[in-house]
């Protein structure tokens, strides 16, 4: 193979003032081009302390990243050095790695008014950087979270691949249309905005500071519910937007968006971090803060000399440069504060948040602030550590900006683990300064009042900083005592390096789980919720009453259209009880943690809603000879028997289908169950073949068949003028059509209607029917027979005879007992 080498050097435009600089550095790395491998030589230098050089052309093999190194200061050397990379890895050409993970269709459904789903072709947003990328059309779980998929580089390859769904099972996600769900969400123009800016480049070059004030408002709008997925698309806008047009300007758009974000309630920043969305909203804010901050250090001290403050609910941020000002730090105090206050002149009042704060110069003492009262939290650069700082970086010309952030909670900084061992119990407080990344030259101090371990009495404490992923105290200590004496009122930290930092509270903690929590709810699903609970209760009560008439009633049992009614109020009645029991939260327990039993509980409940279509069949079958053909009927011998079989045998086909060839079709999806809304239940082809297809058949047939009476009975009648005789008789041919119509379960018309998406009306149609088919049966079996119900009488009259002649005996009890004395 021919060998030759590219050299890649690392130019700076902008001037270097005498600032130490990492020293050259290069070798010769295996690389990978269009004319084959070749060996390269990879050439570092001249990057300023604090910063990272970074090759865009020469990308690792293994990551597909371009290769990036980090300079820093090494304190026992007093030099400038390299961070350590892997000389020996294979590189490669970026512009090799294909375009990304592009366009690709993704169908799922999505869940409508009165939880139909809706079958829809969505697509992935093509993206050419790895990563957590969601569908083009907002496809939300009920817990605000996006259906997402990742996009990963495979070395073997070197492309960028989207991760296989072959074995996901069918999604069903909201559609986030304000005529779908009863929220206010803004998800929909966060999407579009994201998209936009991901599509097009140049508009994010000429429209940066209009896209940020759009995402400002939408946060502005009142009465929204925030999601999870809007705290992710905003951070991944701003990332772009920040990264690719980084002006001042945006400044305060950018802290008004951040201050909106962590006033949303913690399950949702909690759900959002399971994408990284909080450190990305978080680690956007730190880097545009210190951007905005580098431009102020390139400001002449006459036009700079006061410090900057900006205060929100929230979020406090204070930049200032002690060369102009010899001001390093803060110290922020909670009210009242004593006017008689040693430092009482010197503090500013917020009225936003209510608390003093002032300003610490270079000779401050730690000792001093830790005598004071009313101190929540307090850190600034001693005047020794500044004077070493200025001496490394420049020369002791232009040392760099100061920057204070205060976060009032810890919102935005999530741990994602189950259990922890410490957590943040105090504001937090982030410290930078401008050109200034490595280790500190001498430790940075960190005061924070103990006012919140009351709560956690005899709590283990400590510091810790946030490393993006989690609280950690690598670099950081705890002093507890200062000249033998223990600290009770203040936590007095010291850091080698710069960060967000807090003081941590110890022990075995539990994460709140907030996965169940529902933010997303489908319009008019309460109200057809209510409706069939009340339905199937009244239906229930109805077919209970049916079951005591075949008890105590002989006569009535033994009739063989009774004995048919009889099979029919079991299935109906098995139904309900499922319903009941799918609907206890012990049962949706153990049916959520094994899908065996939840295949088992769909199959069942398949196939007894298939009986229960079977026996309509059947009775319309003897409907129709009852009515239509009516002479010559003769009823075969044990037809009740041979129905019986037909009835509860039949079903087991579809059934067995679905379940032997699609188990995994009963197993509701995990958006199903955390909306409540999960039902083990055939779902996809199993629904549409196992269930809607026979359901489907059957109503057809028993559409014919009532029409047919209907048109029979008609046509039987004489065309004379309506007499009374004949008016009772149109009342009992209504009363006829209904009970058919409900016997011959046709209202499963208005349900299947419903499922294809027509009209909300016909979702309350069916719910309003199809629950009151029990308390039908019996009212017209029961109420409106008229020797059911004188057979009720008889029992009725019989009782009260009996208590009649009881209390009669006992009445004359005691003339009894005064005789026998």
């Amino acid at each position: 193979m021919k060998a030759f080498q590219i050299v890649f050097l690392i130019f700076l435009t902008r001037e270097l003032n005498g600032q130490k600089v990492c020293p050259l550095d290069y070798y010769e790395s295996n690389f990978h081009s269009f004319d084959g491998q070749v060996t390269i030589l990879v050439k570092w230098g001249n990057t300023k302390i604090g910063t990272n050089s970074v090759l865009k052309n020469i990308c690792s093999s293994f990551t597909g990243l371009p290769l990036e190194r980090h300079c820093s200061y090494n304190r026992d050397t007093g030099e400038a050095e390299w961070s350590t990379i892997s000389k020996n890895e294979t590189t490669m050409l970026c512009s090799l790695i294909e375009n990304g993970c592009g366009w690709d269709p993704f169908e799922h459904d999505f869940i409508m008014k009165g939880n139909i789903l809706k079958p829809f072709v969505n697509s992935w947003k093509p993206v050419n950087y790895p990563g957590l990328i969601d569908l083009e059309k907002p496809c939300l779980q009920a817990n605000g979270l996006p259906i997402s998929r990742r996009c990963s580089y495979n070395p073997a390859t070197r492309t960028l691949q989207w991760e296989s769904i072959k074995d996901w099972p069918r999604i069903s996600c909201y559609d986030i249309n304000h005529n779908v769900i009863n929220q206010q969400v803004v998800t929909n123009e966060l999407n579009k905005l994201h998209i936009e800016v991901l599509q097009n480049e140049s508009l994010v070059l000429n429209n940066s500071v209009l896209i940020v004030k759009e995402i400002a408002e939408v946060w502005k709008r009142p009465q929204r519910v925030v999601l999870p997925a809007d705290i992710e698309l905003t951070g991944k806008v701003l990332q772009i937007v920040t990264k690719s047009s980084p002006q001042p300007s945006l400044m305060e758009a950018i802290i008004s968006i951040t201050n909106a974000v962590m006033s949303s309630d913690p399950a949702v920043l909690s759900l959002s971090a399971e994408m990284n969305a909080t450190n990305t909203c978080l680690q956007v804010f730190e880097d545009y803060v210190d951007k905005t901050a580098a431009v102020i250090g390139d400001q002449q001290c006459l036009d700079n000399t006061k410090p900057q403050i900006q205060i929100t609910e929230n979020i406090g941020i204070f930049m200032v440069n002690p060369k102009c000002s010899n001001i390093s730090g803060l110290a922020i105090y909670r009210s009242p504060i004593s006017p008689h206050s040693a430092h009482y002149a010197s503090m500013h009042y917020d009225g936003l948040s209510n608390l003093y704060y002032r300003y610490l110069y270079l000779n401050q003492s730690v000792n001093e602030l830790l005598k004071e009262k009313q101190l929540l939290l307090a850190s600034f650069v001693s005047e020794g550590m500044w004077i070493k700082m200025c001496n490394e970086l420049r020369g002791g010309v232009e040392c760099g900006i100061v920057v204070i952030r205060v976060y009032k909670n810890n919102k935005l900084f999530v741990e994602t683990n189950p259990r922890i061992d410490h957590k943040a119990n105090s504001a937090i407080l982030s410290f930078s300064i401008t050109n200034y990344t490595g280790l500190l030259v001498e430790d940075l101090p960190i005061i924070f009042s103990k006012q919140k371990l009351q709560a956690f009495p005899g709590a283990h404490i400590d510091c810790g900083y946030w490393n993006y992923s989690a609280w950690d105290r690598k670099g950081v200590r705890l002093v507890d005592s200062i000249d033998g004496q223990q600290l009770k009122d203040y936590v007095l930290c010291y850091s080698n390096h710069l960060t967000p930092f807090s003081y941590l509270v110890g022990g075995v903690l539990e994460q709140p789980k907030d996965q169940n929590v529902v933010l997303i709810t489908l319009k008019h699903i309460k109200a057809l919720d209510i409706i069939s609970l009340i339905g199937c209760t009244v239906s229930l009560i109805g077919l209970l009453v049916i079951w005591f008439t075949a008890l105590l009633v002989k006569n009535w049992r033994s009739l063989g259209s009774n004995k048919i009614l009889l099979h029919l109020c079991a299935v109906l009645t098995l139904i309900i009880i499922i319903f009941i029991a799918i609907n206890l939260n012990f049962v949706i327990e153990q049916l959520m943690a094994n899908a065996t039993y939840c295949v088992i509980m769909g199959a069942f409940l398949q196939y007894i809603v298939l009986v229960l279509f079977v026996w309509m069949l059947i009775i319309a079958i003897l409907q129709y000879q009852r009515f239509v053909v009516v002479l010559g009927i003769v009823r075969p011998k044990y037809y009740i028997t041979k129905s019986a079989i037909i009835a509860w045998s039949l079903p087991l086909i579809p059934t067995l289908y679905v379940a032997l060839t699609t188990p995994k079709s009963y197993v509701p999806t995990y958006e199903q169950w955390t909306k409540n809304a999960g039902i083990c239940y055939p779902t996809g082809h199993g629904l549409r073949f196992g269930v809607l297809l026979p359901i489907s058949i059957v109503v057809t047939i028993n559409i014919g068949v009532i029409l047919y009476i209907f048109y029979s009975l008609c046509r039987s009648h004489p065309s004379t003028p309506m007499q009374s005789y004949q008016k009772t008789g149109l009342i009992k041919e209504i009363r006829l059509m209904v009970l058919l119509f409900f016997l011959l379960g046709l209202s499963w018309i208005f349900g299947l209607l419903a499922y294809m998406n027509l009209t909300i009306i016909f979702s309350y149609l069916f719910c309003i029917t199809a629950t009151l088919q029990g308390f039908i049966l019996f009212l017209y079996f029961i109420i409106l027979d008229k020797h059911t119900r004188n057979s009720w009488m008889q029992i009725v009259g019989s009782s009260k005879q009996k208590d009649l002649k009881s209390k009669t005996k006992t009445s004359n009890l005691p003339n009894t007992v005064s005789r026998s004395q």
